[in-house]
């Protein structure tokens, strides 16, 4: 008896196509997580470099204030990054070091993904003799 064989080379079966599904949703998934993580990091970064920003604003309006008339306080400053309302709580201080010197410190504390971060920044004025 003679056994006949047929080459079938038309196509992909239909295991190889779900194999090949399952392959791409699984690194497309993979790829996905992937990009909310780097977009919560950037956020993260962006968030943090304006805090910083305005904690220098902060020491530039100290430096050109009175030197006598250096003293703490508080203010909330808002900022919108993509959409989204950030408040950012500042607060400085003034230690008097000697008749001719003071200590500015000042702290921008926010809240970004339910987490508390801050930016603290320290100079030393003085007053020419």
């Amino acid at each position: 008896m003679r056994t006949i064989v047929r080459n079938n080379k038309r196509g992909f079966t239909l295991v190889e196509l779900m194999v090949a599904l399952t392959i791409l949703t699984i690194s497309m998934m993979a790829m996905l997580d992937c990009l909310g993580r780097y977009l919560q990091f950037n956020m993260e970064n962006v968030i943090s470099t304006e805090a910083m920003r305005i904690a220098e604003q902060q020491m530039e309006v100290m430096r050109n204030s009175d030197f006598t008339s250096l003293a703490g306080g508080n203010a909330n400053v808002v900022r919108t990054f993509r959409n989204k309302n950030v408040t950012f709580a500042v607060t400085w201080w003034v230690d008097v070091l000697s008749v001719n010197n003071r200590a500015v410190r000042v702290q921008v504390a926010w809240t970004f993904m339910n987490a508390n971060h801050q930016h603290n920044a320290t100079t030393i004025m003085s007053q020419g003799a």
